[in-house]
């Protein structure tokens, strides 16, 4: 099955989740969805929540946060699916 992998800028980094074809078709016919994944940070892993769908349809929400940490919580992308950058990953 095609897999994709969905990128936005949030600072001055490039942040990406894989998608499957159809988390994709559902998320491009206004279904929510909600994928987390862990990245790092400056030499500390954070969790990278993507929420489509939340607002309106096609909204797109990237919020992190640092396990253990209420602190390092917060917004790092609030925007439209447009804005992201979508391609096809290549199969193994």
């Amino acid at each position: 099955m095609p897999r994709y992998e969905l990128s936005v800028v949030i600072g001055y980094e490039v942040r990406s989740v894989e998608l499957t074809e159809d988390e994709l078709a559902a998320i491009k016919a206004g279904k929510t969805l909600t994928k987390v994944v862990d990245d790092d940070y400056e030499g500390d892993i954070f969790q990278y929540s993507f929420q489509f769908n939340y607002d309106y349809a096609t909204s797109l929400t990237v919020s992190y946060s640092m396990d253990g940490d209420p602190m390092s919580e917060g917004d790092g992308y609030v925007g439209d699916l447009s804005d992201a950058e979508i391609r096809p990953l290549e199969e193994p």
